[in-house]
């Protein structure tokens, strides 16, 4: 997941998304869903389990997490620095 993030990849989640995007906005940061897999969660549980390791993250700021006006956004921004370096 944090590989995902220092890629220079984010995902904002909208704060007025349905259910079906929230899933899918979740499920496009590669790595969340094996992590959730792999503690045994029930299914119907999972989005929230998934943005709850977004949040884990952010706090041992492993990520950064950004509170918009409509969306949280997650994201490494030292990882797209060293990207932007690179490139």
């Amino acid at each position: 997941v944090r590989a995902w993030f220092a890629g220079g990849n984010e995902v904002d989640i909208l704060n007025d998304a349905s259910d079906k995007q929230y899933k899918k906005i979740l499920k496009s940061v590669s790595g969340v869903d094996k992590v959730i897999a792999d503690l045994g969660v029930p299914e119907s549980e999972e989005p929230l389990y998934m943005e709850f390791l977004l949040h884990g993250l952010s706090e041992t700021e492993a990520i950064s997490k950004k509170i918009l006006e409509r969306s949280l956004n997650f994201s490494d921004p030292l990882g797209s620095m060293l990207d932007e370096l690179n490139n």
